[in-house]
């Protein structure tokens, strides 16, 4: 017997490897070094501040990749009700999606208008997901991205790794990026102390101005993303399989 979510299956893989593609495009721009260290000592001659700047942006096609992920998951819920559907016997399979909304009242409304062709045994599969903001943001978070514009999908993240140390100093350095000006701050140490300045600096993506979202990194964020739709895939062909099994 065909594997009736074997298209959903699909583009979920497809999304995966977009994600790994991501992953690379970070990597290779990250090669490139991007940024330069900024170190300023203090009027008086005692302490230096210590910073890093990222001097280069963020490739444009990282955005599109983003972009691309979510859709490619976004339709493998869309083939999954459709899929879940076909397999219930609806007469209007054509007439399914896989409803996101706001809040649970406007997922009501989503199911009614545009998802006539689900049968009812799938549509309470479907609300027991909880596809809405504040319910499953991971789900909600698909259709946020998918309304955000291109410029404003995302933006840099800075960090070092755990090698950061000062030498003399008792307490571990506080790091942090400060996304206005695009620098990681190191933090301010005695000018006569040693700094170990063999670390790790990696420039990510964080999401910009996307609804539940802003701040997030991309990547992490994707994967848990794919992670939760391949979960749905699972309790919608469980849901069919229950299904056949009534019907016997």
């Amino acid at each position: 017997m065909a594997d009736l979510y074997l298209s959903a299956k699909q583009k979920l893989a497809g999304a995966s490897a977009l994600i790994e593609d991501l992953e690379r495009e970070i990597a290779a721009f990250n090669a490139t070094e991007p940024h330069e260290r900024l170190v300023e000592t203090d009027p008086e001659g005692l302490v230096q501040e210590h910073r890093v700047r990222l001097v280069r942006p963020l490739p444009d096609h990282l955005a599109d990749l983003t972009a691309e992920t979510t859709e490619a998951l976004r339709t493998a819920l869309d083939y999954a009700v459709f899929a879940a559907s076909r397999a219930a016997g609806s007469l209007r399979p054509v007439d399914t999606c896989f409803p996101i909304a706001a809040d649970r009242k406007a997922l009501d409304k989503v199911m009614a208008e545009k998802c006539e062709g689900v049968p009812k045994d799938i549509a309470q599969t479907i609300l027991a997901l909880k596809p809405y903001r504040g319910a499953n943001d991971l789900i909600w978070g698909l259709a946020a991205i998918g309304n955000t514009e291109k410029f404003a999908l995302i933006v840099p993240l800075g960090s070092v790794d755990s090698g950061l140390t000062f030498i003399n100093n008792k307490t571990a350095p506080r790091v942090r990026w400060d996304a206005k000006h695009r620098e990681i701050e190191l933090g301010f140490f005695p000018i006569h102390g040693r700094f170990n300045r063999d670390i790790n600096i990696f420039f990510s993506a964080a999401f910009g101005e996307v609804d539940g979202l802003e701040g997030r990194p991309v990547v992490p964020t994707l994967k848990e993303m794919a992670e939760e739709v391949e979960r749905i895939l699972g309790v919608m062909e469980e849901a069919s399989s229950r299904l056949d099994q009534t019907a016997e």
